[in-house]
């Protein structure tokens, strides 16, 4: 087996350690992201909710209903 630098020069226990270590940050950095993109969603919620009008219907109103056309005349096929 040839041994190369990095190999000769990797020092395990380091390794393992900083190997935890950003383990851990990365923890840390997808918690951060989960809470923005959470505080995103409800910004995104709010503007929405602002600008969204709201029907209230009494029975008996009329409204528009889109229709759902079926082609069963002829020539349809």
């Amino acid at each position: 087996m040839v041994l190369s630098i990095s190999t000769v020069l990797l020092n395990f226990e380091k390794n393992e350690k900083e190997m935890a270590t950003n383990l851990d940050l990365a923890e840390e950095k997808r918690e951060k992201v989960i809470t923005r993109i959470l505080a995103y969603q409800q910004q995104m919620l709010s503007s929405y909710n602002k600008r969204a009008k709201i029907w209230q219907f009494k029975l008996g109103d009329l409204v528009l209903r889109k229709a759902f056309v079926i082609a069963y005349w002829e020539g349809s096929k």
